[in-house]
């Protein structure tokens, strides 16, 4: 429980809910993280990266009471897995896709002679497109849409469930099983 004496918001409120509700919000990523995630990066790496939002948040939070703490952290988890969800599936190549030509935007392309790429390692990245663009033609449309919508426009796990017409946890397994397919998509190296 929290204590009355304490302030109601700010860092000093959050860091004495944060002893308080250790458990809670341990239990509370354990059982939002899916195994998906959890390939890239442990729960006590996102229980940290929680933490540490609500830290950087602390001065908009205001105490009302301990369930709206704990939805408040339920928010800021969800978040936080997605992003490393999202993380996870554009680090593994098959979602990479530059837009820009340019290896330093801001700084002007001659000043890069001496870094600029080799012909060799610029047609790879044309053909890693390429593969990535006909991969995605060959997925399903349920597949394709969901790639597009979360990985590709970063959109929200509630606004792609919302706009997909599921829960939450189903959108996560149809973006995990969307993944696997597009890997099986791509040529192997």
């Amino acid at each position: 429980m929290y204590d009355p004496n304490t302030p109601s918001n700010g860092v000093s409120a959050v860091r004495s809910l944060l002893s308080t509700h250790d458990r809670a919000i341990r239990r509370l990523i354990s059982r939002r993280s899916g195994r998906a995630v959890l390939k890239r990066t442990t729960e006590e790496d996102l229980f940290h990266d929680v933490v540490a939002e609500a830290l950087t948040q602390a001065e908009t939070f205001n105490y009302t009471n301990d369930k709206a703490f704990l939805r408040w952290m339920s928010t800021l988890a969800r978040r936080i897995i997605g992003n490393a969800a999202r993380d996870r599936l554009s680090r593994n190549g098959a979602l990479r896709i530059t837009r820009s030509k340019s290896s330093s935007p801001g700084i002007p392309e001659d000043s890069l002679s001496s870094r600029e790429p080799s012909p060799s390692s610029v047609v790879g990245r044309q053909e890693n497109r390429s593969a990535v663009h006909s991969a995605l033609a060959r997925l399903s449309p349920i597949h394709r849409q969901v790639i597009t919508l979360f990985s590709l426009e970063r959109r929200p796990l509630t606004d792609v469930a919302n706009q997909l017409g599921l829960t939450k946890s189903a959108t996560c397994h149809r973006i995990s099983r969307a993944a696997e397919a597009l890997r099986a998509q791509l040529p192997q190296p």
